[in-house]
């Protein structure tokens, strides 16, 4: 896993050094070209949608359109808690969130399909994390076709394809982005922040990548990272996650 070797590596540099001071100068008159789409995204959290209730709906649109957000993710943060009953905001199965919305009111609630239209409507490339500490493979498999498949794609006799196109939704979601888990230290949503518990969501990475890039050959894989500014404990060491792993991006969460 040399890459993400590589980063944690830096990341326990970066803890070890004294804080940086960083100055910021702006140049408003001048342009160094365009900045990338997946510098800066947005968590659109299933569990409350801001626009379900709001006096100006339409203006919220135009708001969206206007910040010319490139990559959103679904269904948000702290969702993973293997502690917690399924059905609890904090335990998020996606057989839960689907058909939620059957009269395709764009304001309504953030079900699968709500979620990815609204995607479509303002050009915002959808961001699917996977529930990997809760969901079997074979439902993991299930979300990845009901999302993007035309049939039966893993031939486990479940069509979730079809259950897709009942619930109104006729032709497959482009879905490039898929983030293996959310918060990754934190025991609840994760494997712990040890060195145990790198090599166990390495080993998790190892297994399931290969099973998303069979269903979505175009998947970008994304892993989540710890925030550098809060290490926890053994999971930063650059030794317990040795080798190489089929990732494509890493993605970090600031909150403001």
């Amino acid at each position: 896993m040399q890459a993400l070797t590589g980063v944690l590596a830096l990341s326990a540099l970066v803890v070890a050094a004294e804080p940086p001071r960083v100055a910021i100068t702006v140049h408003a008159d001048r342009s160094r070209g365009a900045v990338s789409p997946y510098v800066f995204g947005a968590g659109i959290d299933h569990k409350t949608n801001p626009m379900r209730f709001c006096r100006h709906p339409e203006q919220v649109a135009r708001d969206i359109a206007e910040s010319h957000l490139r990559l959103a993710r679904y269904p948000g943060g702290f969702v993973y808690a293997r502690d917690d009953h399924r059905g609890s905001w904090k335990n998020f199965y996606w057989q839960d969130h689907i058909g939620r919305n059957p009269d395709g009111r764009p304001f309504y609630t953030y079900d699968l399909d709500t979620f990815l239209q609204m995607c479509e409507r303002f050009a915002i490339e959808p961001l699917m994390q996977i529930n990997i500490m809760s969901e079997t493979d074979a439902s993991i498999r299930g979300y990845i076709e009901y999302l993007t498949g035309a049939g039966d794609r893993d031939g486990d006799g479940v069509d979730w394809a079809a259950v897709r196109r009942r619930n109104g939704r006729q032709e497959p979601y482009r879905v490039r982005f898929w983030q293996l888990g959310n918060e990754l230290h934190d025991p609840p949503q994760g494997f712990g922040g040890s060195a145990e518990g790198a090599r166990d969501y390495a080993a998790a990475v190892e297994r399931l990548a290969p099973m998303i890039r069979g269903m979505v050959p175009e998947a970008r894989i994304v892993v989540p990272l710890i925030n550098i500014e809060r290490p926890r404990s053994g999971m930063a060491r650059p030794e317990a996650a040795p080798g190489k792993p089929d990732i494509n991006l890493a993605s970090s969460a600031e909150f403001a």
